[in-house]
């Protein structure tokens, strides 16, 4: 998971997800060829994620690299299952891209809750690893 600043594309607004009341949604028609019943259905999550206050960016027909200002990103989110190894690359290549500034975090579950905490990652125990092997994300 990505964390922005709010504007992050030029002209872009984000929508506010919406999150199932009794985790019930509305069915969709597969025959609707405007593309609303597809952002509806990337615009839904359960209840039980609304903790998170998500805002979403969808631009349907379009292909290829969505170009953004690179001081929007502030952090980085790893999931709960993301391995070292997929960590320390991202990190690195944040590193050697203009991305110093982005703040790392990795995921875990909360035992016996439907939610999740977020630790705060040392991206220096990931950068004194060696940046060997690594490429440019331009």
């Amino acid at each position: 998971m990505f964390g922005f600043e709010k504007m992050i594309f030029e002209g872009a607004k984000g929508q506010k997800v919406d999150y199932a009341k009794k985790n019930k949604y509305d069915l969709i028609s597969y025959l609707d060829d405007s593309g609303e019943e597809l952002k509806r259905v990337f615009m839904s999550k359960s209840k039980y994620w609304k903790y998170e206050k998500e805002f979403r960016f969808i631009e349907l027909g379009h292909t290829g690299v969505k170009k953004y200002n690179k001081n929007k990103l502030k952090q980085i989110i790893f999931g709960c299952k993301a391995d070292d190894t997929n960590i320390k690359k991202i990190i690195q290549l944040c590193q050697i891209n203009g991305f110093e500034h982005v703040k790392f975090k990795k995921a875990k579950l909360i035992p016996g809750k439907f939610a999740l905490d977020f630790d705060d990652i040392d991206k220096d125990l990931y950068l004194n690893q060696g940046l060997e092997g690594l490429g440019s994300l331009n």
